[in-house]
């Protein structure tokens, strides 16, 4: 596997520029997005653990917008959860005022090399300029009955995403924006922490599904995915899997 993600990164040109659409057009998206952001205020939080039913008042005659940030863009995972006509509805997407890190820790039955090779995928609220990619899909009440057991210690949390394709299109002044809910444990969470290192089976499937939606996507998802302490790159596990969060304050 360490072979595996060492050839994927090195396929990558992490040069690309971030945001991938340019300064001046990403600060009029931003400013977009903050005249939206009011509307957040109409949606609630829904702490873990998440009552679907009452997620479904909110949207009760229609599929739920979710934006997915991690093993959920890997379809053969997402298909462990959810169904097919679901996958189908993936929209590409960045959601404003987040980054991704490894530190939420999961509970896992399996033998493990090392305790502390626990990271599964979070994200952290960051400035509302900054910005995350993933998927937007439109889940049914059914999806998200399964989704809540999947995502066993988040919170659901709205946030504002807009069109990843359509911002990367200068001819199209402004991309559609929706609200949609994300899986978030919170910093004050359990399930929260700053000393562990990325499961690896979890981290190569999730590599693998940013990979599938081209080369300027994955490059973002990249530089947009940190380690346990919000700090080291993501990239940096990648070449150096051995790298140990557990023991220091910074990754290394």
């Amino acid at each position: 596997m360490r072979i595996f993600l060492l050839f994927l990164f090195l396929l990558t040109d992490l040069r690309a520029t971030t945001p991938p659409w340019g300064a001046s057009r990403h600060a009029l998206l931003v400013e977009h997005a903050q005249e939206l952001e009011k509307d957040l205020k109409q949606y609630p939080s829904f702490p873990f653990p998440v009552s679907a039913e009452e997620v479904f008042k909110l949207f009760p005659k229609q599929r739920i917008p979710i934006f997915a940030y991690g093993s959920l863009l890997y379809p053969e995972s997402a298909l462990k959860t959810i169904p097919q006509t679901t996958v189908d509805t993936y929209r590409l997407v960045v959601a404003y005022g987040f980054q991704r890190a490894f530190n939420y820790k999961a509970s896992l039955s399996k033998k493990l090399a090392r305790k502390s090779d626990v990271a599964m995928l979070n994200v952290f609220q960051a400035k509302f300029s900054d910005i995350v990619n993933g998927i937007l899909m439109w889940v049914t009440h059914d999806d998200l009955t399964k989704l809540v057991q999947r995502e066993k210690g988040y919170y659901l949390k709205p946030v504002i995403v807009s069109d990843w394709e359509q911002g990367l299109n200068c001819t199209i002044s402004q991309p559609n924006f929706w609200l949609a809910y994300v899986f978030i444990a919170p910093s004050e969470s359990s399930y929260s922490h700053p000393k562990i290192n990325p499961y690896p089976p979890y981290a190569n499937a999730a590599l693998l599904g940013a990979k599938r939606y081209g080369e300027m996507f994955f490059t973002f998802w990249l530089e947009t995915t940190f380690l346990a302490d919000l700090i080291t790159p993501f990239s940096s596990w990648i070449e150096n899997p051995q790298i140990d969060c557990s023991r220091k304050k910074l990754c290394k």
